[in-house]
Parts: C-alpha cells; sequence; structure tokens
C-alpha cells in the first residue's frame, strides 16, 4: 500500500524526498511547482497584472497612509529542496535551474526590482527561510504541502517586524 500511495504522490507531486526534521524525522515530502524558464511567454499576461496590482496597491496604501511592505515567499522546494534527499533519477532540473539551489529566483529579481523603481519596500524571505530549514525545520508543512508551517510564520513574521521597526514612518 504505501509503495502505491508513494507512487500516487510522485503523480500528483511530482518530485519526492526525504527532509530529515528534529521535529518529525525522516519524513517523504512533496513537490509540485516544476521550473517555467519561459513564464512571460506560457503566461503573458502574468507580469503585467502582476505590475498593475503592485501599483495599484501602492497608490491605494499612500493614499490612505498605510505602509505598504512586499515579501516574496518562495516555493517550498526553493527553501527545503538543499537540504532535502532525492532519489539520484529524481527530475531535479525540470524544477530547479540546472538542478543548482543557487541559481538566483529570476521572479524574486523582478520583483524587488519594480519595487525599488517605485520605492516599494521589498523584502525576500527566502535566505532566513533556507536558515531554518539548514537547521532541520519545517518552514514549510511537512509532508506534501506548499504552506508556511508555524516556524515558517515565526520567521517572516520576525522579518515583517525588523523592517517595520527600522523603516521610518512616513
Amino acid at each position: 500500500v504505501a509503495l502505491h500511495q508513494r507512487e500516487r504522490l510522485r503523480t500528483r507531486w511530482g518530485l519526492i524526498g526525504t527532509f530529515d526534521s528534529a521535529e518529525h524525522g525522516f519524513t517523504d515530502v512533496g513537490f509540485d511547482y516544476k521550473y517555467a524558464p519561459q513564464i512571460d511567454e506560457s503566461s503573458p499576461k502574468g507580469w503585467k497584472v502582476t505590475t498593475e496590482m503592485l501599483q495599484r496597491g501602492h497608490e491605494l496604501c499612500e493614499a490612505n497612509g498605510i505602509r505598504m511592505l512586499v515579501v516574496y515567499l518562495p516555493i517550498a522546494l526553493r527553501v527545503h529542496g538543499p537540504y532535502t534527499q532525492f532519489n539520484a533519477d529524481a527530475p531535479l532540473n525540470e524544477y530547479v535551474p540546472d538542478g543548482n539551489w543557487d541559481t538566483p529566483d529570476q521572479f524574486s529579481m523582478r520583483v524587488a526590482a519594480l519595487c525599488s523603481e517605485r520605492g516599494i519596500p521589498f523584502i525576500n524571505a527566502t535566505t532566513a527561510l533556507r536558515d531554518g530549514a539548514s537547521q532541520r525545520e519545517f518552514v514549510y508543512a511537512p509532508r506534501f504541502d506548499s504552506h508556511l508551517y508555524f516556524r515558517g510564520h515565526e520567521i517572516v513574521a520576525n522579518l515583517i517586524a525588523t523592517a517595520l521597526e527600522t523603516q521610518p514612518v512616513q
């Protein structure tokens, strides 16, 4: 039954590995978002809508005296992947450019540049979340879920609190 379930999960999640968590021990984890190198071609309206929504949100916040802060949360694979054991035949190249965990995240770089151009504070939570994962903590939910786990929420909350404390009130 376990082998059948694992195969069913592999079909759904695509990439399965084992993460050694201090809390849960060796745990199967699944990742479901493949790398899309030609995202502008496959989703041509995506960046346009992202740009428009960030600008409209920024204008709305400014008009109402609200400080806007954009926090980038990477996909779980970018955080837990470097600390996850994968089978030798795992299709890492389909999920991470060249199978290299340190390849820059193009989307986060584009959002950071856009925010910088518009004077919108931006935080990339990748490094802080990876630091948690490097300590054998689940920062994204264990097993087959792509949402932050309680430890991930704590890490992001600390990043936000620090940013709000250090940014001048306008």
